[in-house]
């Protein structure tokens, strides 16, 4: 997809953004998450206190979207996005087996953004599988101006090892492009939703089901570092709101072109869950190498 945006001229003043729902949240409770979670200051401290790069315009004007950007003939596109996957083979007196593949991919519209994320993991050593992981999450934005939009979210993980069958979760809310230029941007978003978890096995009070609600904080980087290159950087967190129980991801990459669609893509990931079920860890952390193929 061609990117056309173009830098937008940003207005002297302050634009205050933040979400109505957020003041009415308690604020002790407020100051219990955001202590427990870093990323949750950066969040809202960005969406207050962010200079607005351009100024929301009526969308009964069907320019409006294109004002101070490069209008092009035909602003529509198909999807876009990446397939990436890894493989590791060893035979001999450890045989074991790894695979990993990730498709990322986003369907951009005047009004509308599309996003779809899947991913996979597996691992399987002396005869056992010792990890195996599927994640699936989806998100539609709708875009009330060139940089502030709406956005709803649906998500599902299931990890075998994690002391869950499963989880998944729901979210709404807003979300802001902080900054943009060419192909590379800065956005964040936040809002209130829910999580719905089935446990392997039965905790201390016997109950295999959690469910509360939630609110979500989540932040997207891209940047190249050259015209080959480039760097992002995704981080979010779901906090509960009956039992405070937090749920982060974070995922650190850089890839590089080697041919035409094909590029090489190193990445680290962290996942943290706090608190856990009983006997298992954490954090979790990835490190991978894969061959990338954009489209």
């Amino acid at each position: 997809m061609k990117h056309l945006s173009k830098d937008v001229a940003r207005p002297t003043t302050i634009f205050p953004c933040r979400p109505s729902w957020l003041s009415s949240l308690p604020v002790s409770y407020l100051r219990h998450c955001l202590q427990l979670q870093p990323l949750a200051v950066l969040a809202v401290l960005m969406l207050h206190l962010s200079p607005a790069n351009a100024d929301i315009k009526s969308i009964a004007d069907p320019d409006w979207y294109w004002r101070g950007i490069e209008k092009p003939e035909h602003p529509v596109s198909l999807w876009n996005g990446d397939v990436e996957g890894g493989l590791l083979m060893i035979s001999g007196n450890a045989p074991s087996t790894s695979f990993t593949s990730r498709v990322d991919m986003k369907h951009e519209l005047p009004r509308w953004r599309h996003s779809m994320l899947l991913q996979s993991r597996y691992t399987r050593q002396d005869g056992q599988t010792t990890a195996e992981y599927y994640f699936a999450a989806t998100q539609l934005d709708y875009k009330i101006s060139p940089v502030n939009y709406t956005f709803t979210r649906l998500g599902y993980e299931s990890d075998r090892f994690s002391g869950y069958n499963y989880r998944s979760s729901a979210a709404a809310g807003y979300g802001r492009r902080l900054w943009q230029r060419g192909p590379d941007y800065f956005d964040v978003s936040t809002g209130p939703g829910y999580r719905y978890s089935r446990l392997s096995a039965p905790d201390a009070e016997g109950r295999t089901i959690q469910q509360s609600p939630i609110v979500r904080f989540a932040l997207n980087y891209q940047y190249h570092l050259s015209p080959d290159v480039i760097f992002k950087q995704s981080m979010n967190t779901e906090v509960s709101f009956h039992s405070g129980q937090s749920v982060s991801t974070s995922t650190t990459s850089l890839q590089s072109n080697l041919i035409n669609t094909f590029a090489l893509k190193a990445s680290f990931s962290v996942q943290n869950t706090s608190p856990t079920p009983s006997g298992i860890r954490t954090t979790d952390t990835q490190t991978s190498l894969t061959l990338l193929y954009s489209f």
